[in-house]
């Protein structure tokens, strides 16, 4: 659990936490927090010997992250926000169908509450695609990960990596670490787009319960949407190139690897423009770039012919979530145009 100045919600995370009914081992890594996180987290540590803390300098949600994968003693890892907070009736039951089935994620719903109090299912998308599998109203069948994920995409993709635990040895076996960037942004989806292509054969299990509740704290202020957008530019080569390299080792691929990849490949680009220049365009980011940050926004807005791809006039007819795709198509192609008169000014 990364930490970094949670004092207002840290109490009642760690509860929920210590509350579940296994044996575990509560990885805290104090983030350099500068309020009273750290002594909050000490006096929790007198009482349970389960809980221990790591502290290092602020480096971002990323290196903590990943610190936690190295130092992780336990079967399974679950990522745990510090203002968030755990929802599980029964973590023993999971956990046995973890180890009887050998599974190597085992995930429910992801909610989301704001801070007027309210709360909904943050991913609709990926539990769509659940609902085809689900029996018995609680479990769905171990679904493969190109079924998921590029059922995901058709829905509209949304990540929910803290919505369940990874098998501790597949994460360190195939590499799955989130990129150590110096912004935090879009860390999230490359870590799951990661899970979900660095091996053929992710036995992954859900179920359609609600297991974690994640508070929504986004601003608004425009160096929040500088931030988001330097973030995007950064993780996005890093995703393409991941995907490329996943086609380089896979020697055998059928038809429809080759459509889950290119498609990927296009989900990205995709969700990089319709969101991430849409923010620049409305909030006038584009002059307080950088040089190489405008060269390289100038490189995206010259592939709009990408919006034409008969790839991706499949996906809006045969998605459900189409005429969404149709309008958000819209909203991104007047958005290129403004920050053509932009580049021309």
């Amino acid at each position: 659990m990364p930490i970094y100045n949670a004092e207002k919600y840290l109490s009642e995370c760690l509860e929920s936490i210590l509350w579940q009914n296994v044996a575990k081992e509560i990885l805290c890594i104090n983030d350099g927090s500068t309020d009273n996180s750290l002594n909050i987290l000490e006096k929790y540590a007198k009482k349970y010997p389960e809980i221990k803390i790591i502290n290092k300098k602020n480096e971002g949600v990323s290196k903590a992250r990943n610190l936690g994968i190295n130092k992780a003693n336990g079967r399974y890892i679950w990522f745990v926000d510090a203002d968030d907070y755990l929802l599980v009736d029964d973590m023993a039951e999971l956990i046995g169908i973890a180890d009887n089935h050998r599974r190597d994620l085992v995930r429910g719903l992801l909610c989301r509450e704001d801070e007027n109090g309210g709360a909904g299912i943050l991913s609709p998308a990926s539990n769509k695609v659940l609902e085809q599998y689900v029996k018995k109203n609680k479990y769905a069948e171990s679904i493969s990960n190109s079924q998921f994920l590029l059922g995901s995409i058709n829905e509209g993709f949304t990540p929910k990596i803290t919505a369940g635990f990874y098998r501790t040895d597949f994460l360190r076996e195939n590499h799955c670490y989130f990129p150590n960037l110096p912004i935090n942004n879009a860390e999230d989806e490359y870590f799951e787009i990661l899970v979900f292509s660095c091996s053929l054969d992710v036995n992954l299990f859900e179920i359609s319960i609600p297991v974690y509740f994640y508070r929504y704290n986004q601003s608004s202020s425009s160096n929040f949407l500088i931030e988001q957008f330097k973030g995007s530019l950064a993780v996005l080569p890093l995703m393409l190139k991941h995907c490329e390299n996943i086609e380089k080792k896979v020697m055998m691929l059928n038809k429809d690897q080759n459509y889950f990849f290119e498609k990927l490949k296009l989900l990205w680009t995709i969700r990089f423009i319709s969101l991430r220049l849409s923010y620049v365009a409305c909030c006038d980011i584009y002059p307080q770039l950088n040089k190489e940050d405008k060269l390289y926004v100038r490189h995206l807005i010259t592939q709009e012919n990408l919006f034409y791809l008969d790839e991706f006039k499949y996906m809006l007819l045969t998605s459900e979530s189409g005429k969404r795709y149709l309008s958000l198509l819209k909203h991104v192609l007047e958005n290129i145009g403004q920050f053509k008169n932009l580049l021309n000014e």
